[in-house]
């Protein structure tokens, strides 16, 4: 039978995951170099997560949980739009400071082309945010603090994007880089800078009328 591995040294397991798997993707990583980063055999891996697409699995859905808690408490309360993209913004620079190896996981997930696990992936790693982000514009709309009319969806999905996109230049290298060369060093250091500027820019575009705030 099975030992039982504490749950503490399961955590360190798949951390040792995240770590190998942001670095190499699912197919380059090597079950044999985690096992032994980890101090652990490499039948404990198959005995606990059964297939190597399973336990890169478990070490996303551990590296998502954080997040997904961060989000949903950024995104709750009866407050403006603006605040809550303001605590959003917050969470997402916090998070993406804090966990680098997590940020580029996602961000090699993302880049690979014709993985076979990626409707999966989509589904677990953007219902985070889709709920949260959805909730915060549906509100929004109901509120009157942007056209009625406006399709939840969609702006969701774009108000995503700007946030993945800030997320990945915090982390992988080639964002950083553009990051500066659009916005200098201050860009990458300044999270104020940036925070103002990026709430500027959706004020713009939730208020295109150009009404007068209250």
């Amino acid at each position: 039978m099975q030992k039982k591995i504490p749950e503490e040294k399961l955590q360190a397991l798949r951390n040792t995951g995240i770590s190998e798997f942001a670095s190499k993707g699912l197919d380059g990583a090597n079950i044999n170099v985690i096992a032994r980063k980890a101090g652990v055999s490499v039948g404990t891996i198959y005995n606990y997560f059964g297939t190597k697409e399973n336990f890169f699995t478990a070490c996303l859905e551990q590296a998502m949980k954080d997040l997904e808690t961060a989000l949903m408490e950024a995104s709750a309360g009866d407050v403006p739009l603006l605040t809550r993209a303001d605590r959003l913004i917050r969470a997402v620079q916090a998070y993406s400071r804090e966990n680098i190896e997590v940020i580029r996981l996602y961000n090699e997930i993302t880049s690979s082309s014709g993985n076979k696990m990626a409707g999966s992936l989509a589904r677990k790693i953007e219902s985070i945010s889709s709920s949260a982000y959805k909730k915060t514009i549906r509100e929004a709309a109901r509120k009157g603090e942007i056209r009625s009319d406006v399709n939840v969806e969609y702006l969701a999905f774009f108000f995503d994007n700007l946030l993945t996109t800030l997320q990945f230049s915090y982390a992988c290298p080639y964002y950083k880089e553009r990051l500066k060369i659009y916005c200098g060093e201050e860009g990458l250091k300044d999270d104020d800078l940036m925070r103002k500027n990026l709430l500027a820019f959706m004020d713009a575009a939730f208020d295109p009328k150009g009404r007068t705030k209250k």
